[in-house]
Formats: structure tokens, C-alpha cells, sequence
């Protein structure tokens, strides 16, 4: 499934990167202070199967949403101090969480 272009060029543009073939859907945004209404934008990637965020800015609902993205496999969280049982709500919803 091809990705929005516009949201691909968005991710460069703010300082971000991403691979997107036949073998990997996946966004790298570690580097790059995002606030909820720029994470937001990533729910409209179809067919994303990693994200790698920089929390530090980010609510847990927008958390939340992102770990809530259809067939996201990965949701790789840097910056994030998050609750125990927020980290098991997230866990349960479907992707393999990682702090980094």
C-alpha cells in the first residue's frame, strides 16, 4: 500500500526519516520534538509497521492512539516516562512497546 506522499515529505521536512518498500513500512521521528498535533498526522500512515517517536512531548492519549494504528507491529518510545499500568494498556492494544 502506497503512503500519503504528503506525510512522507512532512517526516523529512521537520527532520525525520522513514523507509518505505516492498519489506518495511517504518518512520523514525527519535530526533525530532513533536507535539500532539504532529503525532497525531502519523494515524494517517496505512500500512505503517514501526514508529519511532520522541514522547517527551506527547500525551498518553496521543500515545495511546498511535499504539491504536491498524497493523503497527512496533512503537518505539524515546523520552517517555510512563506509568506501569499505562505500559501494560499499551502492550495490550497490540504492538511491541520499547523504551529507549
Amino acid at each position: 500500500m502506497m503512503p500519503d506522499e504528503r506525510i512522507l515529505n512532512w517526516i523529512e521536512e521537520i527532520g525525520g526519516g522513514y523507509v518505505w518498500d516492498a519489506d518495511v513500512a517504518a518512520i523514525n521521528l527519535l530526533e525530532v520534538d513533536l507535539c500532539d498535533d504532529d503525532a497525531t498526522r502519523l494515524r494517517e500512515l496505512d500500512g505503517i509497521q514501526q514508529v519511532a517517536i520522541n514522547a517527551h512531548g506527547l500525551s498518553s492519549s496521543v500515545i495511546r492512539s498511535l499504539a491504536e494504528i491498524p497493523g503497527l507491529s512496533s512503537l518505539v518510545l524515546s523520552n517517555a516516562v510512563l506509568e506501569p499500568e499505562f505500559l501494560l494498556e499499551l502492550e495490550a492494544i497490540g504492538p511491541r512497546i520499547e523504551l529507549i
